[in-house]
């Protein structure tokens, strides 16, 4: 076995102290990897919010019978109200975007493709480590998305989709910084059946990094494969305001990369399996002139804890991120077929600072 430096073996007896460059280099991947985490709840919730509701097939006290379209119509179904829920529920194009546009919330069993959108995400907050560090996160995603056509599913109806997108970013601290590029790949499904909505997603994608410190630069390479279900209830309180609890419950799996450092440290970075539970609530208001607006709140639990580290073929202490909650507003008008919402949004405990975006999505 290879000598390990003497600054290593202190490590080993004090943990991840931080703060200083001596150690950082050493849980670069582990940084790197909790930011997966945090970048797949990002995904899958822009996923979701993007293709959410492609049941549409009424709400509460709105709700309207979904019917196929009939071409002799006069009426164009992506200007038209009635042919879809009007108020409060999630239709294919937009989360919570209840402005009664047909396009492909109608059943249409003969369409292949009913929509498109474009997403962008920023988000800079702090990446809060027990007992460690505090790293300053910038990340920016885009993301695009294809909608497919519905289909009956029992007494609901049933969507499909897929998406790909590019990643990224940097974490940084006065001793190192981490700068992330990458790319990823997902399929979704909805389903529907009367107010009670459920989807589920599957996706994969790889992360090249590079960490920066006074011992020089370290590159390596992550990948990960995750899926996630999430289930919510619409309950209408009026004609114009609704109320969306929902549970996410995914699973995500994180492949790291062993290297040698640097500084000569041989890291071994084991991969890791981790869940996440993120119970929310949505509130969905109907504002006016083909405006809605929304607030949501969601807590979010993760239980992994980035992977075991070693180096010299000897464990060391690994750090973790606590749970954060994230809460938001957004903003969204429908012109044309094409629906357009920004977001702005706030993170507190694990992760804590600031997030938004834009979305754009166009009915076919």
């Amino acid at each position: 076995m290879k000598n390990i430096s003497i600054i290593t073996t202190v490590l080993l007896f004090s943990g991840f102290s931080g703060a200083n460059a001596y150690d950082a280099h050493i849980y670069a991947n582990n940084i790197t990897a909790h930011n997966i985490m945090t970048i797949q709840h990002t995904i899958t919730n822009t996923a979701l919010s993007s293709f959410g509701g492609s049941m549409a097939t009424g709400l509460g006290k709105t709700a309207t019978k979904i019917e196929p379209f009939d071409p002799q119509s006069s009426e164009d179904p992506k200007t038209t109200y009635g042919h879809a829920p009007v108020y409060g529920t999630e239709p294919l194009y937009g989360e919570y975007n209840a402005d009664g546009r047909s396009g492909g919330d109608m059943l249409n069993p003969d369409a292949m493709l009913t929509g498109t959108w474009l997403n962008w995400h920023h988000g800079r907050d702090y990446a809060n480590f027990d007992n460690a560090a505090r790293y300053l996160s910038n990340t920016d995603i885009f993301t695009f998305g294809i909608s497919g056509g519905q289909t009956k599913l029992w007494n609901g109806t049933s969507k499909w989709g897929m998406y790909a997108g590019y990643v990224g970013g940097s974490q940084k601290d006065s001793e190192i910084k981490l700068t992330e590029k990458g790319g990823f790949f997902g399929i979704y499904n909805g389903n529907k059946f009367g107010n009670l909505n459920v989807y589920a997603i599957l996706n994969g994608g790889v992360l090249n990094n590079s960490a920066d410190t006074t011992f020089g630069t370290d590159e390596f390479t992550n990948f990960w494969l995750g899926g996630t279900v999430r289930t919510a209830y619409t309950i209408a309180l009026d004609d114009t305001f609704s109320l969306v609890p929902g549970l996410n419950i995914g699973y995500t799996w994180i492949k790291s990369e062993d290297y040698t450092s640097a500084s000569g440290d041989i890291l071994t970075n084991d991969s890791f399996g981790t869940f996440e539970i993120s119970p929310s609530l949505h509130a969905i208001k109907h504002i006016g002139n083909g405006w809605h607006g929304s607030l949501s709140v969601a807590y979010v639990m993760n239980t992994g804890d980035g992977g075991d580290i070693s180096t010299g073929g000897t464990q060391i202490a690994t750090p973790q991120v606590d749970d954060f909650i994230e809460y938001g507003i957004s903003l969204e008008k429908s012109v044309m077929g094409f629906t357009f919402t920004g977001n702005f949004g706030r993170r507190d405990g694990g992760r804590d600072g600031w997030i938004g975006g834009l979305n754009i999505k166009y009915a076919f």
